[in-house]
């Protein structure tokens, strides 16, 4: 698993959320993709990803894509690398 984390602008994340569909349509290899109001008019974002190889395949398929629409944006993924560890209680 490789995990990152992006902190960005609300507004910033709302045309990026719209573009990439993230929740709506899940890119392969996307595990866990969680946002949450971080105050101040920000948001945290957590991705988990199955390898790092499926992130770029995402950046191919859909990131560059946006980039090219928007430029680059300013709240950019912190790579924090492979998970040691990882427990995510089932639904019910």
């Amino acid at each position: 698993m490789f995990v990152e984390t992006i902190d960005s602008e609300r507004a910033e994340w709302g045309k990026w959320e719209e573009r990439l569909r993230l929740s709506e349509d899940p890119p392969d290899g996307l595990v866990l993709h969680v946002v949450w109001d971080a105050g101040n008019g920000r948001v945290g974002q957590l991705n988990v990803w199955d390898e790092p190889g499926k992130v770029s395949d995402f950046y191919v398929e859909r990131g560059q894509h946006v980039i090219a629409e928007l430029g680059e944006p300013k709240g950019k993924p912190d790579r924090h690398g492979t998970a040691l560890a990882f427990f995510m209680r089932p639904a019910e």
